[in-house]
């Protein structure tokens, strides 16, 4: 069956911006939608998100489609990164990805992000887990940089 996570980002819920409105598309074609309260939403860790998503995936297949906001984009290629060889989705969609920077942040927002930005990535092995990867940034946004997307095209 064709499932779907999506995911906040840093001080989001399920109930802010595009996730209800995605959330029922993607119902009317056919998925099992899941928008999971990520914990610790204003001091988000790391280890607990994964938790979190891993839950909320069970057994990752390439029916699973994961759409992911800021800090849920940047969470979405941590599993990725993290998912045992020969396992993958079918589809990552990340809406304006922490992947380098945030803008304007103060210093405990710093203390808070490091372990998400120290902790390193291997492209090529997120590349191979998942079937595609799509990403979607703005050259408005107040947090997210458009230069993050150049991060990402170099995969």
């Amino acid at each position: 069956m064709k499932k779907a996570v999506i995911l906040h980002g840093w001080g989001g819920t399920p109930e802010k911006g595009f996730k209800p409105w995605l959330k029922l598309r993607l119902e009317q074609h056919g998925y099992r939608v899941q928008i999971p309260l990520l914990p610790n939403t204003d001091q988000p860790i790391l280890t607990e998100w994964l938790a979190s998503l891993n839950v909320a995936v069970g057994e990752p297949d390439e029916e699973t489609l994961l759409v992911g906001h800021s800090l849920g984009g940047l969470l979405i290629l941590k599993y990725l990164n993290a998912l045992p060889e020969g396992k993958r989705i079918g589809k990552a969609v990340l809406v304006a990805p922490v992947v380098g920077t945030i803008l304007d942040m103060t210093d405990e927002e710093k203390r808070i992000i490091a372990p998400w930005l120290e902790t390193p990535l291997d492209p090529a092995k997120i590349v191979r887990s998942a079937a595609s990867i799509s990403a979607f940034f703005s050259d408005d946004d107040p947090a997210i940089p458009l230069s993050s997307e150049a991060v990402l095209r170099s995969w």
